[in-house]
């Protein structure tokens, strides 16, 4: 048992998430600074090589400890990181209706959900019968959204 009190604790943890948010201000800052530079060179948003290499430097630094916490941010953290990417006079195509996705593996069910949580996206219903999953949404669905499902190998097929 710690000799520190709650307040004690509970200070460190406030320290740490203002390291954490000034630490995402400093990546976001520099997101936009690849975005500028991916537009003038005519690249696009998305790059699963340089994701996947990210993906696994970052297990080796999480260590087994930290993995299962720390890749299920970084994949969210890298989907809002695209979003961000997209420039404001590139069109978000909206997409309505109610969509099967077919996810190659189980373990892409918590990044959806992910996914869904950057787009500020909540289903009006959902069901999960491995491994296809089927979302009704009441509003239409923003084409970075279906290109971050794509690029994940997701299958999204609109059924209404």
């Amino acid at each position: 048992m710690t000799d520190l009190s709650l307040e004690e604790i509970r200070r460190t943890i406030d320290s740490s998430d203002r390291e954490i948010v000034q630490a995402l201000g400093r990546r976001l800052a520099a997101v936009h600074q690849v975005a500028e530079v991916k537009t003038a060179k005519g690249l696009p948003v998305y790059d699963g090589v340089r994701e996947k290499a990210l993906l696994q430097k970052l297990r080796v630094l999480a260590g087994e400890g930290l993995e299962g916490g720390a890749v299920p941010v970084y994949r969210t953290l890298m989907a809002f990181s695209r979003r961000c990417e997209v420039t404001p006079d590139e069109p978000d195509d909206q997409v309505p209706g109610t969509f099967r996705l077919s996810l190659p593996s189980e373990a892409l069910f918590a990044e959806v959900m992910a996914m869904l949580t950057v787009h500020a996206i909540t289903p009006a219903a959902m069901s999960w019968i491995p491994p296809l999953l089927l979302l009704t949404l009441q509003d239409p669905v923003p084409g970075s959204l279906v290109r971050d499902l794509r690029e994940h190998d997701i299958t999204l097929t609109r059924i209404q």
